[in-house]
């Protein structure tokens, strides 16, 4: 059996695996100290009448073959009634570099894009 794949389609399964293969990567950062930061800091924040759902930890990659690639942990929070996240990126030394929203979601104080 052969199944045609479109362009589209191609880019669609290449983002999920690289997505995929970030969270997967994601447990390693366990144990460097930075299980729970992002939950903290959330506590502190002035969420207004947004109800937090989920948080993830992704590591990303940045780079390239020229100048090596470098990870760092991401934390996203998706909320129960609204349809985006609040991203929470991090240091090395697992403290909060910086944060914004995406979406429609809004928090007092945080940028959104």
């Amino acid at each position: 059996m052969t199944v045609k794949v479109g362009l589209g389609m191609l880019a669609v399964l290449m983002a999920s695996g690289l997505f995929l293969s970030g969270m997967a990567q994601a447990a390693d950062w366990r144990e460097t100290g930075c299980a729970g930061v992002v939950e903290n800091d959330v506590k502190t924040l002035d969420l207004g009448d947004l109800e937090v759902g989920q948080v993830r930890y992704i590591v990303r990659s940045d780079g390239s073959v020229e100048t090596g690639t470098t990870e760092s942990l991401d934390g996203w929070v998706s909320f129960k009634n609204c349809k985006g996240n609040l991203v929470v990126l991090l240091s090395k030394s697992c403290t909060v570099r910086e944060r914004y929203t995406t979406g429609p979601c809004r928090i007092k104080d945080i940028p959104a894009y």
